[in-house]
């Protein structure tokens, strides 16, 4: 496909891999956050989990002005937090796992929710070979 020359690489660190895209309504498509092989089940989205749970909250120690107070049993309770609010920039440094509590509030309280689709990209689908 030739969307993959310039899409944005998987959010787990040391994969290199591209990501698709979720296709919205129309022609507005939306980068997802991690590759296809850290997405399936069936193969290595295991291994995406793994990481978020070694990570665990990052806002324990209240970088983000309040501490975190939940208890984490299971990924799915964990969120990648884009810290400049740019779901397309995914440097390493720029990435922070948080729980889902503490993903929210730090989202509403630096504003990022405003510009959540600000970085869809509007594609024509004819470029794509699907």
């Amino acid at each position: 496909m030739t969307y993959k020359l310039w899409a944005p690489t998987c959010a787990v660190p040391e994969c290199n891999n591209k990501v698709g895209y979720h296709k919205k309504q129309g022609n507005k498509f939306k980068w997802k956050m991690f590759c296809e092989p850290h997405r399936d089940p069936a193969q290595l989205k295991a291994e995406a989990d793994r990481w978020k749970m070694l990570q665990g909250c990052s806002n324990t120690d209240a970088h983000h002005g309040f501490k975190c107070t939940s208890h984490i049993s299971d990924a799915s309770q964990l969120d990648v937090n884009h810290i400049d609010g740019d779901r397309l920039n995914q440097v390493d440094t720029n990435l922070e796992i948080l729980c889902k509590v503490c993903h929210q509030r730090v989202t509403m309280d630096n504003g990022h929710h405003t510009t959540r689709y600000s970085n869809q990209v509007y594609l024509n689908p004819q470029l794509f070979e699907i």
